[in-house]
């Protein structure tokens, strides 16, 4: 298993284009090297915000909407050096922000599909006149598991591969957890 402090960048090949990440975690075996990676770039969440019984609701918005406030969103956040991309898994914040970026942020618990609540950082609040939107991304990274096929390459794993190694990647996240 390696250090989860390295920094080392490879890129993913996989459906679309080729993307880079950083290497969270790497572990041998059966003589394969797999890994858990951690994109470079943020996700992000548009999401349109109501009351609902004295409740604040979240709602993520369409396509066409994004699109609409594509603009909007790029003025705002600018001044960190970042601008959106849109790709087929999401959008995405795109650049090098300074290490300051997510302390001036307000934070939310988000209740997932799955009834679980994650923390996400509220980026920027768009005002429409009549609507209010928020840009929010998870606290904590999404981990991709991978296998290497190079030191700078890897690919996806399939789905019966990662159930295969489920329990493997679990096990060695522990380890990194405890060692923390």
């Amino acid at each position: 298993m390696s250090d989860p402090d390295q920094n080392r960048i490879v890129t993913v090949n996989g459906d679309g284009e080729p993307t880079q990440m950083e290497v969270y975690l790497e572990l041998d075996v059966d003589e394969r090297a797999y890994g858990l990676l951690i994109p470079l770039d943020f996700p992000i969440h548009l999401v349109e915000t109501s009351q609902e019984n004295g409740a604040d609701v979240l709602e993520p918005v369409d396509e066409a909407t994004v699109q609409k406030l594509r603009g909007e969103l790029n003025s705002a956040i600018r001044d960190w050096g970042l601008k959106s991309e849109s790709r087929p898994d999401g959008l995405f914040l795109v650049g090098e922000p300074d290490d300051e970026f997510l302390e001036d942020c307000d934070f939310i618990g988000v209740r997932t599909d799955d009834g679980e609540e994650e923390e996400y950082a509220v980026l920027v609040q768009l005002e429409t006149g009549d609507n209010t939107y928020l840009v929010i991304t998870p606290t904590t990274p999404e981990l991709v598991p991978v296998e290497f096929t190079s030191t700078d390459s890897a690919r996806h794993l399939e789905d019966s591969e990662l159930g295969d190694l489920e329990e493997t990647f679990h096990a060695a996240l522990r380890a990194v957890e405890d060692a923390e």
